[in-house]
């Protein structure tokens, strides 16, 4: 009984094999008896004929639909005729693609395809490839004007760096950094040019803009004294002890 379903089946693709053939030779153009040159040349007609980015608004459907089944009907042909091409007592390997091969999707079955190039060898987007040219070339110029002025601003940090750091050599120019309290340009103590977020307050200025700090002085202090002229602290130490004058 399992059997009975398979036989069935396999009696109907048999039946229906030849009327697919037929309506594939219908819907190509082509008579039954043409070669597999005259139906891969009526092939690439249609299908750059009904291609659907030939075509605009509601046409557009009608012929994804035709496109459809020319690509439909080459592809059986092309099954019929490889399989008649084959030896007998072959077997036959599935194809790895599972997106076709270059026999039904030609350069677009490859991998690494580059859809500005055209589809299907056609040649139906020159339109696009004269785009990809435009945008291309813009890249590349934009690509080296940036290189260009990257590289002009390198040269600059480094030829200023150096000529700062012959006048810095030189005593010309110092690190110093601007005071908000003294509201003036100081000396950058060392510690602060150590600092990652200190450093970046210092500046080179030249020595006269830099206020030259004053080393520090300890004075002594004065003694307080009395009216008469006398020491404060004996005159005070003197009044706890009893003394009148």
């Amino acid at each position: 009984k399992p059997l009975i379903p398979i036989f069935t089946n396999l009696c109907c693709a048999l039946l229906k094999a030849p009327r697919m053939c037929a309506n594939a030779f219908r819907v190509l153009g082509v008579a039954s008896s043409a070669s597999h040159a005259e139906i891969k040349v009526a092939f690439r007609a249609l299908a750059k004929e009904w291609h659907p980015d030939l075509h605009h608004g509601a046409r557009k459907v009608a012929a994804e639909e035709k496109f459809k089944q020319i690509q439909a009907a080459y592809q059986r042909l092309l099954n019929t005729h490889d399989e008649a091409a084959r030896p007998s007592g072959s077997v036959r390997r599935k194809s790895r693609n599972p997106y076709g091969g270059k026999s039904q999707y030609g350069e677009a079955g490859k991998a690494g395809y580059d859809p500005f190039k055209g589809y299907m060898n056609f040649n139906a987007s020159k339109e696009t490839t004269d785009v990809r040219t435009r945008v291309e070339n813009a890249r590349h110029q934009r690509m080296l004007v940036c290189a260009g002025a990257f590289t002009v601003g390198l040269l600059a940090v480094m030829m200023t760096s150096r000529r700062d750091q012959k006048k810095r050599e030189k005593g010309e120019l110092v690190d110093a950094y601007w005071n908000q309290v003294t509201r003036r340009w100081e000396i950058a103590p060392a510690t602060m040019l150590k600092d990652p977020l200190l450093s970046t307050m210092v500046h080179l200025k030249p020595p006269e803009m830099v206020h030259k700090a004053t080393p520090n002085i300890r004075r002594t202090k004065s003694k307080a004294r009395t009216l008469d002229g006398r020491n404060a602290d004996d005159a005070y130490r003197a009044r706890q002890q009893g003394h009148r004058t």
